[in-house]
Formats: C-alpha cells, sequence, structure tokens
C-alpha cells in the first residue's frame, strides 16, 4: 500500500532515484533528453536539485515521444509506471506524459485522487514533450491561442474545474461555455485534435519550439511564454553534473533559462513564486 512522503528531502530523494533509473533506460535505447525547467536550473546553478524543489522534469522531442513511451513501459521496475494522457480517461488532467512511484503519494487522497486512482498524487516525474511552435512569432502567438482553446475544450473533462482560478466573473463564465462544449466532445476525439495540432509544423521549417501540454506558465519571475523558445537551444545537448551524477541539459542552456528565469544564477529568494506539489 503506498505512503505519504514524510519531508521534501525524503521526496528529492525519491525523484533522484526516478531520474537515475529514467536515465539508464534512455542511455540503453539510445533516446536523448534533456532536464527541464527548474531541473535543468539546478544542474546549472546548484549542481543539485535547488533547495525547496519538489518535483523533476526531462523533456524530449517529439519525434522520440512514442519510443521513449515504449521504453519505459517496457523497462521500468515494477514500483514504478508510465501514465500518458490516456490512462487517465475518462478524465483530463494535461497533455504531458508522467512517470510515477507507485510506492509513495505526495499528500493525502482527495476524493478526486481517490476516483483517479491516485495518478495526480503519486511522486512524479514530468516527461515533457518539445513541438515546432511556428516559422515566425506572429505565427507562434495565433498557435497559442488556437492551443489553448484546445485545451480549455480539454478542461471539460477534468475531475473538478475550479472557476476562481479563471480571473473576472466574465472570463468565468467563457470558461463554463468552453467547457460544457468540451464535456460533449469525447477525450480520445480531442487527444487527436491536439495530437494533429502538434505535428503541423515540420522541424525543417520551424524556428520556434514549445511545450503543447499544459497552459501553466511557471515560475513567476516575469511575463513570459513557454512556446517562442529557439530551436537551436535545443539542437544539441551537454552533460552537467546534477547530485553524484552528471545529466544532458541543452546545449543553449544560457539563452533558454535566461529566457525562462531572468538572471537565473542569482537563486529567488521567495521560494512560494513555484508551484508546489507536495504538501
Amino acid at each position: 500500500m503506498a505512503r505519504k512522503v514524510e519531508d521534501l528531502k525524503m521526496l528529492q530523494s525519491l525523484l533522484k532515484e526516478m531520474l537515475e533509473v529514467i536515465d539508464g533506460i534512455c542511455r540503453e535505447e539510445k533516446i536523448p533528453y534533456m532536464l527541464w525547467g527548474g531541473s535543468c536550473l539546478g544542474a546549472v546553478r546548484e549542481y543539485d536539485i535547488i533547495p525547496w524543489d519538489d518535483d523533476l522534469d526531462i523533456i524530449v522531442w517529439r519525434k522520440d515521444k512514442k519510443r521513449i513511451e515504449e521504453a519505459l513501459r517496457k523497462k521500468l521496475p515494477e514500483r514504478f509506471c508510465l501514465v500518458t494522457p490516456e490512462d487517465n480517461y475518462p478524465y483530463f488532467h494535461d497533455f504531458m506524459t508522467r512517470v510515477e512511484n507507485k510506492e509513495y503519494l505526495l499528500h493525502e487522497p482527495t476524493e478526486a485522487d481517490k476516483a483517479q486512482d491516485n495518478r495526480q498524487n503519486h511522486v512524479f516525474i514530468d516527461v515533457f514533450t518539445l513541438d515546432c511552435t511556428g516559422r515566425s512569432q506572429a505565427e507562434v502567438k495565433v498557435r497559442k491561442y488556437i492551443y489553448w482553446f484546445i485545451w480549455m475544450l480539454s478542461m471539460g473533462h477534468r475531475y473538478e474545474l475550479d472557476l476562481n482560478a479563471y480571473g473576472g466573473k466574465a472570463t468565468q463564465f467563457g470558461v463554463k461555455l468552453v467547457t460544457a462544449a468540451g464535456r460533449m466532445i469525447p477525450m480520445p476525439v480531442l487527444m487527436k485534435i491536439r495530437d494533429s495540432f502538434c505535428t503541423q509544423i515540420k522541424p525543417e521549417g520551424a524556428c520556434y519550439v514549445g511545450r503543447y501540454d499544459t497552459v501553466f506558465a511557471g515560475v513567476k519571475v516575469k511575463k513570459k511564454t513557454k512556446y517562442d523558445y529557439h530551436r537551436s537551444w535545443f539542437a544539441r545537448q551537454r552533460l552537467v553534473r546534477f547530485g553524484d551524477r552528471k545529466y544532458p541539459v541543452p546545449a543553449g542552456f544560457d539563452r533558454y533559462l535566461t529566457h525562462e528565469y531572468g538572471e537565473y544564477m542569482k537563486p529567488v529568494n521567495d521560494s512560494s513564486t513555484y508551484e508546489k506539489h507536495y504538501s
């Protein structure tokens, strides 16, 4: 039976163990991936997980998504499992894939957790997908709003929807209309629409890349978007020490982290600016 994580130190130790297993599988199968977001920042600035961070993220190119999912399903230890958006049917959480440790929970299960077999409550590592988002800033912006509409339709399949997270009454009314429409469209159909959208821009013609998995903006350091990264920043990887091992980060990590966090070598003193998963 799964038990609750006791403290942040224990959680970080579990995450590092999971990352080591994932890295070993990717090396064996020759699947390129990179540390992402705060995990990349921790590797570059701290040579370790950020002291207050409670999750780890990796990312793969769209062309390697199926390969890594098949390899992880086949080779993960029994205590771990792969959870894709399809595994969450009939509910929807987000479009990313996760590796989860079935033996540990982040918090006491809620009714929503129980209804979804604790798939959003296990200790996890997100496996994001890097997609081509446009050939120009204008195209990136238009596609961003198209994606947000697809995502909001899909939110109609959330087990619970907190309208208070969507600003004023006018915005909440719009969210209610779109999510109501989304509930009338089967989630597998929405997944096909989203996957088709993600592959419309071919790599050879794209200048910009980003993530089409959630609309959460990440660390609230500056106004930014996660759809207009330059493709060249992620064309290659380099190994950086992270704890007692080395893991791949984007070769253009300086440009990426500056875009994402500003003066990233200066720690943000207020850890409340980061999304929290553990409680």
